[in-house]
């Protein structure tokens, strides 16, 4: 099934996805979950018990009445006080399922979160440019705060109502046979009506999450410091007050709409449960009239059909609200389900030996899901072992998803690329990713330590100081570091209290301590120095020289200057190879490289 299927599909009662429900919530907390069976088994029949103590009492003072003699008084206050046991056990039983309702409520909320979380690193990166999958994603994680409480209790509410009833039914039976018939009658309308509501309830549900999601965002902007001086500088601050009030408006409109269509229908089958309810009570005092019921009978009768009446409807709302509960849950199981197609192969080949392997692109093509073009099409490149490569280009040519596929971070619409002869699809990921360190443009702000900011780059973060310190000089991140107050251990960035935030290009040299500190094979330069000064990209780019001497390493830059020296730069136009050479090659030639390279020479002498 696919995220965006509905219709019949949707509606359909899933009992396989109930009892994957029941098995996530036992596995969650068993001993919690063990717990509460028993409590609502004590609540179901307490009650019973409750009815039939106080039945005896009525009877023995009616009947005390009725022959004209002494009441039993011991007797009697032998039954009151059995009553006020059994009604204290009542709110202790109460209590405690409500203790253990939320100790497995958090349990199952947090065991959501986390197979949520192990789904989200799983996932290709391709999901998260997905609208589709982001709704999805954004469904799932709308769960795991509030329905896994509702889901423990509706079903524990379920279960005590449904024994409750049973044993309630029993009594009421022995009273008159129309009873139940009548009940059920009365109360079987509002049932079906609430699931025909159901899958309406989970398609308006469904169409309310790209608005949920563009109300965030919105709220996000103005609520950012990514976004705080752009939003002064052009005051932009009533626009997105605007846009946001805009779409929660709809939202509102859209929430009013379902709830009244809910009231509507609610009154309804309130309306024919209560005639039903008097109905009995009218039967049933005739029946007393008659003498066929006792007073205490009577007694009985009445809260027993109160409480049957009340339980018969909880649990038809129950079995309304697990079907509700069991459309929305579709969509976490659908995210949960979701395989994702970069991944190992069943057997894969070993690595390749060699220290600086050669990577070979054949007719590569690849474009980006929900594109109208290709980002690359039919690239062929030959990089050597210990080849230092330049790529270069205009923004939007294909450049850094050149080095994605590298990577394996997408797998080529078509074509073949390979590591030593061996095809990337054939390893295993966590090797060929042990195997390639990228250090990108895009940079990472983890709100961590410096040392755990540099260590994340190391496999399996299994790096010690002196490798730590290693990496930062050589990125020359150790002179930020120097500057810190607490060093190495000084919490980066300003999400959390005593945090210190840096620089772009300083945050940019942590990012590249994290890339150099991981002894990988092949090393990919997406504009590491585009957030520096000159001096400092100087240094880094001597720094880079070093550590790639004897691998294979690609880089990519806007600034010519620093491919000058690569052993080979290939150069792309549009999604395609227009170029490949030296520097003197490519000047030589007067071509789109050399139009570049004196563009920006122009701009320097200027």
């Amino acid at each position: 099934m696919t995220v965006g299927d509905s219709g019949s599909a949707v509606r359909r009662y899933n009992t396989a996805r109930l009892r994957r429900t029941f098995l996530l919530i036992w596995r969650s907390h068993p001993s919690s979950a063990v717990a509460s069976i028993v409590l609502v088994l004590c609540q179901a029949f307490l009650p019973v018990a409750l009815l039939f103590i106080i039945k005896q009492v009525v009877d023995v003072i009616a009947m005390a009445y009725e022959q004209q003699a002494s009441v039993p008084t011991d007797t009697v206050m032998e039954l009151i006080v059995l009553a006020g046991i059994v009604a204290i056990l009542e709110s202790v039983v109460s209590s405690a399922r409500r203790v253990i309702g939320q100790i497995q409520s958090d349990a199952v909320g947090e065991r959501i979160n986390d197979l949520i979380h192990a789904k989200s690193i799983e996932v290709d990166l391709a999901f998260y440019e997905d609208a589709v999958h982001n709704d999805t994603l954004h469904r799932a994680q709308e769960l795991a705060p509030n329905r896994p409480y509702r889901l423990v209790n509706t079903i524990q509410d379920t279960l005590r109502n449904l024994l409750s009833l049973v044993a309630l039914a029993g009594v009421l039976t022995s009273f008159h046979w129309m009873v139940i018939p009548i009940l059920v009658l009365s109360t079987i309308p509002g049932a079906t009506l609430r699931l025909r509501d159901a899958p309406r309830f989970y398609d308006w549900w469904r169409k309310q999450t790209a608005r949920e999601r563009k109300a965030r965002y919105f709220g996000s902007v103005m609520c950012s410091r990514v976004f705080a001086q752009e939003l002064r500088l052009y005051e932009l601050g009533p626009y997105f007050r605007a846009r946001f009030l805009e779409v929660r408006g709809a939202m509102r409109a859209a929430s009013k709409r379902n709830a009244l269509k809910r009231a509507r229908a609610d009154v309804t089958t309130e309306v024919i449960s209560v005639c039903g309810l008097f109905g009995v009570f009218a039967l049933l005092g005739t029946q007393t009239l008659e003498g066929n019921l006792t007073l205490g009978s009577l007694v009985m009768a009445f809260q027993a059909l109160q409480r049957g009446w009340t339980h018969f409807g909880a649990t038809l709302r129950g079995v309304t609200d697990l079907r509700e509960d069991d459309l929305l849950l579709q969509d976490l199981y659908r995210f949960l389900d979701m395989k994702p197609k970069v991944g190992s192969p069943d057997h894969p080949m070993s690595m390749p030996r060699t220290a600086a392997p050669g990577i070979v692109l054949r007719e590569v093509s690849f474009r980006y899901p929900g594109a109208e073009r290709n980002a690359l099409s039919n690239i062929s490149l030959d990089i050597k072992p210990r080849q230092r490569v330049a790529v270069v280009g205009h923004n939007g040519s294909g450049k850094s998803t050149l080095i994605k596929l590298i990577a394996r971070l997408y797998d080529p619409s078509q074509g073949l690329i390979t590591l030593d002869g061996i095809d990337l699809r054939a390893l295993a990921l966590s090797d060929l990713r042990a195997a390639v360190s990228v250090v990108s443009q895009d940079i990472v702000r983890y709100q961590e330590t410096a040392r755990d900011n540099i260590r994340f780059g190391a496999r399996g973060m299994q790096a010690d100081d002196r490798v730590i310190v290693a990496a930062a000089r050589l990125a020359g991140a150790d002179r930020v570091i120097a500057r810190l107050s607490a060093g190495y251990d000084t919490m980066l960035g300003n999400v959390f209290d005593k945090g210190t935030d840096l620089s772009p290009g300083e945050w940019q040299k942590i990012a590249m301590a994290r890339g150099v500190i991981r002894d990988a094979r092949v090393v990919l330069l997406d504009e590491p120095t585009s957030a520096m000064d000159p001096k400092s990209e100087d240094e880094i780019l001597q720094a880079f020289a070093v550590i790639t001497r004897g691998r294979t390493s690609i880089i990519i830059s806007h600034r010519l200057s620093t491919v000058m020296t690569a052993d080979c730069i290939y150069v792309l136009e549009d999604g395609r190879l227009a170029e490949s050479g030296t520097h003197a090659d490519l000047m030589a030639r007067n071509g789109a490289y050399a139009r570049m390279f004196e563009i920006q020479a122009v701009r320097y002498r200027g």
